[in-house]
C-alpha cells in the first residue's frame, strides 16, 4: 500500500501497524484482540489471543533507514504501566526502516523477531538502555553473554546487579 511509504516517524510507523493488525482482527484473519498501552509504555500493544495468553508488541522504526535503534531502559517495572507486565507469554519487536536514499527501494522494510533476540547491548543515555539491532544473529545477543534469559532478567527486582557484575 503506497500509503505506508508515507511513514515519515515512528508515531506514523505505529499507527500503520495498528491498522493494519486491526484489519486482519476485522477481517477475522487474526481473531486476536490488541491494546494500545499508553504514551512511553513497554511494550506498546498486548496482544490478548484467548485462554487467557497475553503477548507484548514493541513497534520501532528508523528513518535513517538502519537496522538498529535504541529500546527501552532496563528498569521496565520501574516504567512500564501495564498491568500485564508478568503475564505475557513472550514479548516481539516489530521495526520498520525507511531505506536509506542511496538504496534502490521503494517501499518500507519490516522486520520482526522475539525482543529477546535482536537485544545486543546496554547504553546509558539518562538511564541504562537496551540497544536493538535486528541484524543480529543467534548467540550475540546481551542476555547470552550475560548468562541470563531476558525473561529472567526483566523480572529481577534490580536487574542492574546483573548488569553491573557483568
Amino acid at each position: 500500500d503506497p500509503n505506508y511509504l508515507k511513514c515519515a516517524s515512528g508515531d506514523d510507523f505505529e499507527n500503520c501497524v495498528q491498522e493494519c493488525l486491526d484489519l486482519l482482527h476485522k477481517e477475522r484473519i487474526f481473531p486476536a484482540v490488541f491494546e494500545h498501552n499508553g504514551a512511553h509504555a513497554f511494550p506498546d500493544l498486548t496482544i490478548f489471543c484467548g485462554e487467557g495468553k497475553r503477548y507484548g508488541l514493541e513497534i520501532k522504526y528508523s528513518q535513517s533507514g538502519n537496522w538498529h535503534s535504541n529500546g527501552n531502559s532496563v528498569f521496565e517495572s520501574i516504567s512500564n504501566k501495564n498491568k500485564f507486565f508478568d503475564s505475557y507469554e513472550e514479548i516481539y519487536l516489530i521495526f520498520g526502516r525507511k531505506p536509506k536514499a542511496r538504496e534502490s527501494i521503494d517501499h518500507l522494510e519490516v522486520k520482526y523477531n522475539k525482543y529477546s533476540e535482536v537485544i545486543s547491548r546496554i547504553e546509558v543515555t539518562h538511564s541504562p538502555r537496551y540497544l536493538i539491532d535486528m541484524q543480529l544473529h543467534q548467540g550475540q545477543t546481551i542476555f547470552d553473554k550475560l548468562e541470563v534469559p531476558y525473561d529472567e532478567l526483566r523480572k529481577q527486582p534490580n536487574p542492574i546487579k546483573t548488569i553491573l557484575k557483568y
